[in-house]
């Protein structure tokens, strides 16, 4: 990730901590109880580029739960950080409608291996 980083101009010895992220937020929370069975990448990047990602350095997401995650309802999936109010009422209004990360029903199987699962 550092390379990536030095590659585009930035600082390669940037933490976490270092970013500041937008002070427009907000979260979308899963709709039921259940597993973390899929993400819609296409999707989670077009929320983050309508929150203003990457020209508006505070913009982008934060996803909460991995693949096969068990999930409550009411549990925070997905943030989505804005620079712009504006930007962040339609990045909202975009993943309440697209649903980029599905919790459904019930795991009836955790592979070793796959997906982080020991």
């Amino acid at each position: 990730m550092k390379q990536i980083i030095e590659a585009q101009g930035g600082d390669p010895n940037i933490t976490s901590n270092d970013i500041q992220v937008g002070q427009y937020t907000a979260e979308i929370l899963a709709s039921t109880e259940g597993y973390v069975i899929e993400f819609d990448n296409k999707w989670i990047i077009e929320i983050a580029r309508l929150a203003g990602a990457p020209s508006d350095k505070g913009a982008g997401v934060a996803i909460h739960k991995k693949m096969g995650e068990s999930v409550k309802k009411g549990d925070s999936i997905l943030t989505i950080y804005a620079e712009k109010e504006f930007k962040l009422e339609t990045a909202l209004t975009t993943a309440q409608r697209t649903n980029p990360i599905i919790v459904e029903g019930m795991l009836l199987r955790r592979i070793p291996g796959i997906y982080g699962f020991q």
